[in-house]
């Protein structure tokens, strides 16, 4: 009997760490049907909210052949403004993510993204510019994230993947239903 229930304590336990562990969210942009416009502003719209996020700013869809670098297809976000100017394109997440990985391109200029908690300004990542081409990258960011912004310096830059790990994972429902019968079982086992 005793054996039993420390293999039923050790699956318990097991279950427990394995649905505590955050599961990664993965956005390619690619998939909301039907796909927007190519360079349509994408602010104020729940295109992606069943994603987990929400667009502001300058934030437009791409389609472009060169974002299959920076993601698995030829779709993503950019900025989209005014000739001469600098727009930032804004993500907002739903929950506040604890890792995020920003894989996004720059033409001939920097790729800049910052990531804030609320208004406060957590980190800056800086691509320096190819001159010539295209300048791929991919930056993880670690933290309570709340929102991320993405800008250059009056060339042309996007995301076309971006991967999140929520702040606080939530338990599966088994591992919420397990942990009363694992302490029940002990119980039972410090009285015998």
């Amino acid at each position: 009997m005793n054996r039993h229930i420390r293999q039923l304590s050790v699956a318990m336990v097991v279950i427990a760490v394995a649905s505590a562990a955050a599961a990664a969210n993965v956005i390619e942009f690619g998939e909301p049907s039907p796909l927007p416009q190519n360079l349509a502003p994408l602010a104020g719209t729940s295109i992606y909210a069943p994603e987990g996020i929400s667009l502001a700013g300058a934030t437009g869809f791409v389609s472009d052949a060169r974002f299959v670098g920076a993601g698995s297809d030829a779709y993503g976000i950019t900025t989209v403004g005014a000739s001469g100017t600098t727009p930032v394109g804004i993500v907002q997440f739903n929950q506040p993510v604890s890792s995020l990985t920003v894989d996004g391109l720059a033409v001939t200029t920097d790729f800049i993204a910052d990531v804030y908690d609320g208004n406060t300004l957590l980190s800056t990542f800086i691509a320096s510019a190819n001159p010539t081409g295209t300048l791929y990258v991919s930056h993880t960011f670690t933290g309570h994230i709340t929102k991320l912004d993405f800008h250059d310096h009056g060339g042309y830059v996007g995301i076309g993947r971006i991967t999140t790990v929520p702040a606080s994972p939530t338990p599966e429902p088994g591992a919420v239903v397990a942990a009363p019968i694992l302490a029940g079982a002990l119980m039972l086992r410090r009285k015998s």
